[in-house]
């Protein structure tokens, strides 16, 4: 501005405090200065492009102020914005955000506005970003209609392909079928793009026979057809007690299972000694004696009217008891035989005996055919001292006597007599 008094040839003006003097040109070369007047900014505000953030949707927010505003600058948690999704006008005012996300855009923002002695800064603005629904207006009509099932084919031929088709009438959102069950899967299996057909490649009786199962649904009704088989009843021919051994302890869990190839599914049922126990294919017990005996499972097929058994016996073994040794006579002589005798009761397999802690040996020394006695021909000496034992087993338990010996130390047997040299009488041996 032109200064409107002189004083010795230099303009002068009285400018209030906020004014700041500054000298554009030498005064060598200009009789005029030139003063610019800088009062402080307002705090700015932020204004909004929409009253409501939306995800997926751009949204702007303007930066609000008054005064001689020389730049505006936008901060975002604190630091510059950045990044291909952030657009500044070309002044800096307006700042863009595209394509809003509740997890990134929720700021804070702000706003500082400046010139060459004053700045002032917004307070921080935080978007509260809505997420965008769609309303999809659906009429409540009448119930969906039961499904029925066409072929393609009246007769199913294994190797060829085959199609089933479920039809209805009604507001049908979706198709889905199900196969002995779940929902179809495998590359010989090809479902049309509206999942209303489905295609088998190369039938077989063993796999595809099914049962086949088409449902529809909309968001409020849902129905289906219940299944259909393919292939003609036949079965069962065979039946099967699979996955089970013969003998078993006392407490041990017993599974029985019995298979039969059948069209549609077999029917099973179990007999224990002719005396029904299940109606299922599979059942368990815990085993006792008692469970012992022989099982019949017998699968029938309603359709064909036709019937297989299996039958498998079962043993049930118990622990057995303790054990001990009887002898064939009173008083054990030398040069006499003697006989030892295993004696125990039980389910009782094999037994064993151990002199001296290992097997019997010898020419001296039989066992009878079931290995229950052990015969001693003609004692001697020796054989007086020796420890004697006898164990029994069966497949799942054993047990064994206390140690005998022929000198009455153990199990009280009568002492060993001997003849003296030159005597035919037998006496008693002092051992």
């Amino acid at each position: 501005m032109i200064l409107p008094k002189r004083r010795h040839g230099l303009a002068v003006m009285h400018a209030k405090e906020f004014c700041h003097c500054q000298q554009l040109l030498p005064l060598q070369h200009s009789h005029f200065l030139s003063i610019l007047c800088t009062a402080p900014l307002s705090k700015p505000t932020i204004l909004t492009s929409n009253n409501t953030a939306v995800e997926t949707k751009d949204f702007s927010l303007t930066c609000n102020s008054t005064g001689q505003i020389h730049a505006y600058k936008w901060f975002i948690n604190g630091v510059a914005p950045a990044g291909r999704r952030i657009q500044l006008s070309p002044d800096r005012r307006t700042l863009t955000l595209s394509s809003l996300t509740r997890s990134v855009n929720k700021g804070p923002y702000v706003c500082e506005i400046e010139n060459p002695f004053y700045r002032n800064r917004s307070d921080p603005f935080t978007l509260d970003v809505a997420v965008r629904f769609t309303c999809i207006l659906f009429v409540h009509g009448a119930p969906l209609s039961k499904p029925t099932i066409l072929t393609s084919n009246n007769t199913e031929v294994e190797t060829k392909d085959f199609s089933l088709t479920c039809y209805a009438t009604g507001q049908i959102h979706a198709y889905k079928w199900f196969i002995n069950g779940v929902a179809p899967a495998g590359r010989r299996i090809q479902l049309s793009p509206d999942r209303r057909t489905l295609t088998l490649r190369s039938l077989t009786r063993s796999v595809n026979k099914g049962p086949y199962v088409c449902e529809i649904e909309n968001p409020f009704y849902r129905n289906r057809k219940y299944g259909i088989l393919l292939f003609l009843p036949d079965g069962p021919d065979i039946a099967t007690i699979v996955h089970s051994a013969d003998e078993y302890p006392t407490g041990a869990n017993i599974t029985l299972s019995c298979v039969a190839d059948s069209n549609p599914t077999a029917q099973f049922t179990w007999l224990h000694n002719g005396q029904p126990v299940s109606n299922s294919a599979t059942f368990s017990i815990i085993a006792s004696l008692s469970d012992a005996g022989t099982y019949t499972c017998t699968a029938s097929n309603s359709f064909t009217g036709l019937t297989c058994t299996a039958t498998k016996n079962i043993t049930i073994y118990a622990p057995v008891s303790k054990p001990t040794i009887v002898t064939s006579n009173i008083t054990a002589v030398e040069t006499k035989d003697f006989s030892l005798t295993c004696q125990a009761t039980g389910q009782i397999h094999t037994y064993q005996w151990f002199i001296n802690g290992v097997a019997p040996a010898g020419s001296r020394i039989q066992l009878s055919p079931d290995k229950r006695t052990l015969t001693l021909s003609r004692l001697t000496r020796r054989d007086n001292k020796t420890p004697y034992e006898c164990e029994i087993r069966n497949p799942f338990y054993s047990n064994r006597s206390d140690p005998f010996t022929l000198d009455g130390q153990a199990n009280s047997v009568p002492s060993l007599r001997t003849k003296e040299l030159g005597s035919d009488v037998p006496k008693a041996l002092h051992l």
